[in-house]
């Protein structure tokens, strides 16, 4: 099956919905907790059930596994789907325009058996997805070339669950410092999804704050286009998806680039 066909259209029904009511004050009320612990917004639960019909129409017995229903069994032999209806959910009710749905496609467990992803920026409507390649609205892009710091654009989450913040922190902040052109945007699903297609160089996430669904259909889709992945202190392939075990890791365009982030951190217990 063409799974990047399926993720490509569950977000074109997605995006029609939410372009409807996303100025909607209604959307922006809190109606609860997810599984995750964090505030459901009426936006999310919309989202999530849009995203879930979608994909039990075509995909019937899958796994979801996504942040407001947590995760709901299906078949042993159906595929999984991960995903996060809304990343980037506090952008989205203060009106701030960088949020966007993420969605990867496994036939198994481990990350390392995800199939196919994508990202759909829920503004702009624009979509990238991967499976052989990284393709923006269907066209495939190609990586950035940038491999010294002070000439890169690099988003980073500065967030970090971690033994040893501090130690972090102060990585961190010698990175950031050498970075020509630093950026936390809020919706690290969207931000990686950039590395796939050329429009930043790296992405940071060194401190174990992202969830598997905020990042890891995304981190496919940088794997898919060629580029840098590595996990720091963990072997990303190995993830389980039904774990909750958080994920720390660096990818970039361009290998020297990532390895000079990477190597950073080399050190630090994660």
């Amino acid at each position: 099956m063409d799974y990047r066909s399926v993720i490509g259209s569950a977000f074109t029904r997605l995006f029609e919905e939410i372009s409807e009511v996303r100025s909607d004050a209604k959307m922006r009320s809190a109606i609860g907790k997810g599984a995750s612990g964090d505030i459901t917004y009426a936006i999310d639960a919309l989202a999530e059930k849009l995203l879930i019909d979608s994909f039990r129409k075509v995909l019937p017995g899958c796994t979801i596994i996504s942040e407001e229903v947590g995760i709901v069994k299906g078949a042993s032999d159906a595929p999984i789907v991960l995903m996060d209806p809304i990343d980037g959910s506090t952008n989205a009710i203060r009106g701030v325009p960088v949020f966007c749905a993420s969605a990867g496609i496994l036939e198994g467990c481990m990350f390392g058996e995800m199939k196919a992803s994508g990202v759909v920026d829920l503004v702009s409507g624009e979509m990238i997805t991967g499976d052989k390649g990284a393709f923006l609205d269907g066209k495939k892009q190609k990586l950035s070339n940038v491999g010294n710091i002070s000439e890169a654009l690099i988003s980073f989450e500065l967030k970090v669950r971690v033994e040893r913040p501090k130690e972090i922190m102060e990585k961190m902040y010698s990175l950031v410092s050498q970075t020509g052109y630093p950026r936390m945007l809020g919706s690290a699903a969207l931000e990686i999804a950039y590395v796939a297609i050329g429009r930043t160089d790296a992405y940071v996430a060194p401190g174990k704050q992202l969830r598997n669904y905020d990042c890891l259909p995304s981190i496919f889709l940088v794997k898919s286009a060629g580029g840098f992945v590595q996990g720091i202190g963990q072997d990303l392939d190995s993830i389980d998806v039904m774990s909750k075990e958080r994920v720390s890791f660096v990818v970039a365009g361009d290998k020297k680039l990532g390895q000079t982030i990477a190597d950073a951190f080399s050190n630090v217990r994660v």
